[in-house]
């Protein structure tokens, strides 16, 4: 019989759950008013922008919501020792630098300076690079699962 987890851990994993759903709710609001504009504006960017909220359950959500979002995720995950929690944290962390590249192309949109869209789509590709390297080091270590001692 599986013991019931102490009430600290239950309630980090009601966090966890919270702060999943509402990561999900957030990014299906995002993907209906982002295509909703963009078809109505005729913005194959704005509409384009819409449907990946739909493809990717964790998109971006707003700096400040963002930030805020990924250290909850990192403090439940350190109380819960659950690799997977870190995981989606450091993936929110991911989408939060990739609003580096949105912000480049607004820049760019502004000011016609041709390099910052490369230079923000650099970046992207390197916080990308890093975290997928740190995934497939941790595959390859068995240290996958940090559910707690074996």
């Amino acid at each position: 019989m599986l013991a019931r987890p102490p009430a600290a851990a239950h309630r980090a994993y009601s966090v966890a759950l919270g702060l999943s759903v509402f990561t999900m709710v957030y990014n299906v609001v995002e993907g209906l008013v982002s295509t909703w504009l963009g078809l109505r504006d005729e913005t194959l960017a704005l509409f384009g922008f819409g449907i990946d909220s739909f493809i990717e359950v964790i998109s971006g959500v707003g700096i400040a919501v963002m930030v805020a979002l990924v250290a909850a995720k990192e403090q439940v995950g350190r109380q819960l020792n659950s690799a997977a929690i870190r995981a989606d944290a450091n993936c929110t962390r991911v989408h939060l630098q990739a609003g580096v590249l949105l912000v480049a192309s607004g820049l760019y949109a502004l000011t016609s300076w041709p390099y910052l869209d490369a230079l923000g789509s650099l970046g992207l590709a390197g916080f990308s690079w890093r975290e997928g390297r740190e995934s497939l080091e941790k595959a390859a270590s068995g240290a996958v699962c940090g559910c707690g001692p074996d």
